[in-house]
């Protein structure tokens, strides 16, 4: 998502938030899927530190108690235990929350690079996230929103260009070259397990992640998620032929 869409999300956050607070308070002072003990202690908890995973935990099983006591319709008490965790996901969020969601910068390379999770490759007690600090500076790296995934990386002719994973839900792009100074063994992880990293010859170009907005429903909700997609514009250094790439989850 462009910055500008960023901005004007957070923007709009802040009334969102002061909404919500009311709707939460007088979801809770009104329902009749928790008993009265239980909500007089979700209000003194929301009101001393809203944000509090003992909330969630009341919210959650105590009503589902009353709903295996009261044999009420599971999907009318989910749909307001959904909704009154996303009324405390929104209240509790951070004011630049949907900076969160920015596509990255551009990033130029010129060699070989390799798309993986940096857990393959960076030493313990190494940060895993930002690689300028373990002198790969040619590299960009985020986490992958969904956790854990399977990509695949094609060109603009759909055709397979390689695949990789993650298993810290992380995902970056880095000069090749760079990352063999760090970790020399990283070219016979490479043969040895080919599904956990891609690798482009010769590439001379920007990559960028970015961010896509997805809609779906859920429990007749209309819902979004958002997926991170890594692309690639360039040419190939040696015959100067263009490169250009895409990679998507395939999996999980």
């Amino acid at each position: 998502m462009t910055r500008e869409w960023c901005e004007q999300k957070n923007r709009e956050l802040m009334p969102r938030k002061k909404e919500v607070k009311e709707k939460f308070i007088q979801g809770i002072k009104q329902t009749n899927h928790l008993n009265e003990e239980d909500k007089n202690e979700i209000l003194n908890l929301f009101e001393k530190e809203p944000d509090n995973y003992e909330i969630e935990c009341i919210i959650n099983f105590s009503t589902m108690d009353l709903l295996l006591e009261n044999n009420v319709e599971y999907k009318d008490v989910q749909s307001w235990i959904d909704t009154m965790l996303e009324y405390l996901h929104i209240y509790n969020s951070r004011d630049n929350y949907y900076d969160y969601y920015m596509d990255s910068e551009l990033k130029e390379f010129d060699g070989d690079i390799l798309i993986t999770d940096p857990c393959y490759f960076v030493k313990d007690d190494d940060d895993i996230l930002d690689l300028s600090t373990i002198n790969i500076p040619t590299s960009i790296s985020r986490d992958t929103i969904y956790g854990d995934w399977s990509c695949t990386v094609t060109d603009s002719n759909n055709n397979k260009l390689g695949t990789f994973c993650a298993d810290a839900g992380l995902v970056c792009v880095a000069d090749l070259n760079e990352v063999v100074k760090y970790n020399p063994d990283i070219l016979n992880q490479i043969k040895e397990c080919p599904w956990a990293y891609t690798v482009i010859k010769n590439f001379k170009g920007t990559v960028q992640f970015i961010i896509q907005e997805n809609e779906y429903e859920y429990n007749g909700k209309p819902c979004l998620n958002y997926e991170v997609k890594i692309f690639g514009q360039g040419v190939n250094k040696v015959n100067r032929e263009p490169i250009k790439f895409i990679g998507c989850q395939t999996g999980f």
